[in-house]
């Protein structure tokens, strides 16, 4: 609720590189909870409107389907530029940018060390000529019943990278590959940091499965 020009981006200033959480299309919504969550939003604009009782203006509501729970949580606002035409002027950027932040920007949390990268028509030629690579997928495993690479030797959600039986080859490239180019990126960073793999051993596929259906194999869905 930010009645009070606190807004989301108060709670969470840096948002996530594009591709790198799934979207409802991908990952999928309960059906209840779009009018559930519409519902409570309806009655705080009627309890602006007529000026009753106290709102959540200033708060951040958590609501658990599984166990019919809320959690109020206050959000504290931060020094940056609020109001109308704030994000078609770029105000908020700027000024996070002047603090030293990299607003929504793909930087370096993403991709801190340097990341071997193959467009998915050059990964196919390779492929093609004899490369033969480690071919792990780091969608949720929904995702892959959509779509796949040939020859994928493992399915690792990247957020869930280091649950038990992940066995990777101890030679040879890895090359990693998502929806988008997104998540690879950060569970290449996760693999190198983690010493499993070496940085030079792993590749990420350039635009991900989507960007191999629509350049290399055409029969395949896009999501």
């Amino acid at each position: 609720m930010n009645y009070s020009k606190v807004g989301y981006r108060d709670l969470y200033p840096k948002c996530p590189p594009a591709g790198a959480v799934a979207n409802c299309a991908s990952a999928g919504v309960l059906g209840v909870l779009p009018a559930v969550v519409g519902s409570l939003q309806a009655t705080e604009a009627l309890k602006l409107i007529l000026q009753l009782g106290r709102t959540l203006d200033g708060s951040l509501l958590l609501y658990s389907a599984l166990d019919m729970s809320f959690v109020e949580l206050p959000i504290g606002k931060r020094d940056l530029p609020t109001g109308e035409g704030l994000w078609k002027l770029g105000a908020r950027e700027a000024a996070e940018a002047a603090e030293g932040g990299d607003g929504c920007a793909m930087g370096g949390s993403l991709e801190p060390i340097k990341t071997r990268r193959l467009p998915a028509p050059e990964a196919a030629v390779r492929m093609a000529a004899g490369w033969r690579p480690f071919v792990l997928d780091v969608r949720a495993e929904r995702e892959s019943l959509i779509s796949s690479l040939p020859g994928t030797h493992l399915r690792r959600a990247h957020d869930a990278l280091f649950r038990p039986g992940l066995l990777l080859p101890s030679e040879g490239d890895v090359l990693v590959y998502c929806r988008s180019g997104a998540r690879s990126l950060l569970a290449i960073a996760e693999l190198a940091r983690a010493g499993l793999v070496s940085a030079e051993r792993l590749v990420n596929l350039d635009g991900g499965v989507n960007a191999w259906a629509e350049l290399v194999d055409p029969t395949m869905l896009q999501y």
